[in-house]
């Protein structure tokens, strides 16, 4: 069978298997009743657990390989593609290899450039209606494939998502899995990979699919199943059906199945939004996970199974993994620390840079690659096409401007054309800048609401054009922060016992006042000094004793009371902290007596 032949039947499969998940309707509750397991875990002493775990793995090869665990034939790999990625510092892939006489896997890897010895591997593994290829190259959900190559272990991630059943007698399931053991084989053969430091990761198909290898192929040290963990019965009630083996809910359910993973590590994610029917929620996750801390228990090892009970939907977040993972399998080079002195550690540190600089350079050609002809301005987002001042030009273009500079010298002409056609095309209160929409060559929001443009002022002299004076020094972009700030103040619209003040939003006089305070020191020019006391004065003689000395993010000047919120400290509005902090040190410096109040 061809590729695009393999390809369609595949996507006519997913696009069967979401009807199923669609039009499921339980006509019982979707928890179900648990029936009695022939094979449920039951043993009380590591002696029984260890028997009860040989047993239960001959009967799940039985129940979904067609009567047992099959002979290893050759391997006989082929590579069929190759590709190296320099900023990552290792080499992909593509490749097929023996899974049974008359079938191939197909999968793609990740491999260090320059391994210092043998490595850790990890076996990684996509959901329904995923490839190998996204797992290896981070796409969408699985970017956690890509995470784990630029960690520098080597990384194996067949498709596994085919509905086509080959073998009579077979399981799809058991197809699979064989199939992801045969990559743990072809793991165990490669010079540069410590066979004694595998482990697996997947979601959602592929979380079910670690489960199985894991619990079947005691060579794995470490696992992580996300977005998985449930019951045989809420597997019935809106799921593709792909997960069943005659016989499996009489003998066992899934928490028995984890069970033979123990005591090696491991790791399961659920996410507080998953939901039933079709889904994997955290009601039906906790009762399960408990009884697969039992096995944990008799064995030992409690501490080594961890469920995170993450807050998002149906995603692999790795937190409670990357841990567990170097405690078991190791950390490669150049990440590991401690391991050398003097000109080994200069080059460690070196590689380090190497790749930070070729992922700046990769994010720079990709940004500018989606530039809009006519203007030289760059979407907010892919899927964005407007220019936002207080994202675009405070958090990005300075960016894009310093990597120009420092890693791409010969792109830094045209990048600036961005910062002169970011104020011919965007000015719109005077100088003060607004949306602007790529798509429709027009201002994204009808009316200029003079709150929003002055927050993305403050935004972009703060967060972008400071950077910009402090790392180059003088440049077109000093004129932009002086004509910015004067507007600012010549339209500052809050009227307080202090003089006018940009704003009431904790976050943009914060950020007004660390731009004024360090403009003030390159300049020496008064103005800024006076508009930075005058904010730090209403902060500290007015706001911060009427708040018990926790600023609410937005105050009524005119009441004198907070609008909103009690406090607002948090990632943004707690700008005014590093204000206060840097007007006091400019202040003590130059005009002490107001620094002193």
């Amino acid at each position: 069978m061809d590729s695009r032949s393999a390809g369609a039947r595949r996507r006519l499969m997913n696009r069967w298997c979401l009807a199923v998940l669609a039009a499921a309707a339980p006509a019982q509750p979707w928890a179900g009743e648990a029936p009695a397991r022939s094979m449920q875990f039951h043993a009380r002493t590591p002696d029984e657990a260890r028997v009860w775990q040989r047993s239960a793995r001959r009967e799940l090869c039985r129940l979904f390989m067609g009567g047992g665990q099959p002979d290893r034939v050759p391997l006989a790999p082929k590579v069929l593609r190759r590709e190296e990625n320099l900023a990552g510092a290792y080499v992909m892939q593509e490749i097929t290899l023996q899974s049974l006489p008359d079938r191939r896997v197909h999968a793609w890897m990740a491999l260090p450039s320059n391994p210092k010895g043998r490595v850790g591997a990890v076996l990684a593994l996509h959901g329904h209606g995923g490839s190998g290829e996204q797992v290896v190259r981070g796409q969408g959900l699985y970017w956690y494939g890509r995470a784990l190559a630029e960690m520098g272990y080597v990384v194996i991630a067949p498709d596994i998502g085919s509905h086509d059943l080959q073998h009579p007698g077979w399981t799809l399931m058991g197809e699979r899995v064989w199939d992801a053991i045969r990559c743990v084989d072809y793991l165990a053969t490669l010079p540069r990979v410590d066979a004694k430091r595998i482990a697996v990761a997947g979601l959602s198909l592929g979380g079910e699919t670690a489960m199985h290898v894991a619990a079947l192929d005691e060579r794995v040290r470490a696992v992580c199943s996300s977005g998985w963990l449930t019951t045989v019965a809420n597997m019935k009630q809106g799921h593709c059906p792909c997960w069943n083996a005659p016989g499996l809910e009489e003998r066992f359910d899934f928490a028995d199945i984890f069970a033979c993973i123990a005591p090696r590590a491991l790791v399961c994610e659920v996410g507080a939004l998953e939901r039933a029917p079709g889904g994997f929620p955290l009601e039906i996750a906790r009762p399960a996970f408990q009884e697969v801390l039992r096995a944990y228990r008799v064995l030992g090892a409690e501490d080594r199974a961890a469920l995170d009970a993450h807050p998002y939907g149906h995603v692999f977040v790795g937190r409670e993994f990357w841990g567990p993972l170097r405690g078991h399998i190791g950390t490669p080079s150049p990440w590991r620390l401690g391991t050398g002195a003097g000109t080994e550690e200069l080059l460690r540190r070196g590689e380090i840079a190497r790749r930070a600089f070729l992922h700046a350079r990769g994010v720079l050609e990709g940004w500018w690659a989606l530039r809009d002809p006519e203007t030289q301005l760059f979407p907010r987002r892919t899927d964005q096409p407007v220019w936002a001042p207080q994202d675009n030009a405070a958090d990005m273009l300075p960016f894009l401007i310093l990597t120009a500079r420092w890693i791409a010298p010969e792109r830094e002409p045209e990048v600036l054309r961005a910062l002169e056609s970011e104020r011919a095309v965007t000015n719109r209160l005077g100088v003060l800048p607004d949306w602007w929409s790529l798509k429709d060559r027009g201002w994204a929001y009808r009316d200029p609401d003079l709150t929003r443009i002055l927050f993305n002022a403050a935004e972009y002299c703060k967060d972008g054009i400071l950077p910009l004076l402090e790392a180059l020094g003088d440049g077109p972009w000093a004129p932009r922060m002086a004509e910015l700030l004067e507007a600012v103040f010549q339209r500052a619209p809050v009227r307080s016992g202090f003089g006018p003040l940009p704003s009431g939003d904790m976050e943009v006089n914060g950020d007004l006042l660390q731009a004024l305070s360090r403009f003030y020191t390159r300049t020496g020019d008064e103005r800024y000094w006076e508009w930075s006391a005058r904010i730090a004065d209403a902060y500290c003689l007015e706001v911060l004793p009427k708040s018990g000395g926790l600023p609410p993010h937005h105050w009524d000047f005119l009441n004198h009371v907070p609008i909103r919120d009690e406090t607002g400290l948090n990632d943004h509005a707690n700008e005014i902290i590093g204000g206060l902090v840097e007007a006091y040190v400019v202040g003590r410096a130059r005009h002490p007596e107001r620094a002193a109040k």
